[in-house]
């Protein structure tokens, strides 16, 4: 048995950071996040649409870009 919780995992700083953390950790935990792979920007939008179309997560097209955005600066293989 674990005495400490893990941590809450971290995130750059990038436009967005604050979108992303408050949209996405509605649904789910951020750790499910940080420990998916460098996925390119046609995956982490494919990824951000289908969380508003088969989840309805609640995120309209302008935050769903801004979020999208982020993931792919921070988390995309370049």
């Amino acid at each position: 048995m674990d005495l400490y919780p893990d941590a809450p995992p971290s995130f750059p700083e990038h436009e967005g950071k604050g979108l992303f953390i408050s949209y996405c950790a509605i649904c789910h935990s951020l750790k499910y996040i940080s420990t998916q792979p460098d996925f390119p920007a046609k995956t982490w939008e494919a990824e951000v649409n289908k969380m508003i179309i088969k989840y309805h997560a609640p995120i309209d097209s302008a935050t769903a870009k801004i979020i999208t955005t982020y993931l792919v600066a921070v988390k995309s293989k370049h």
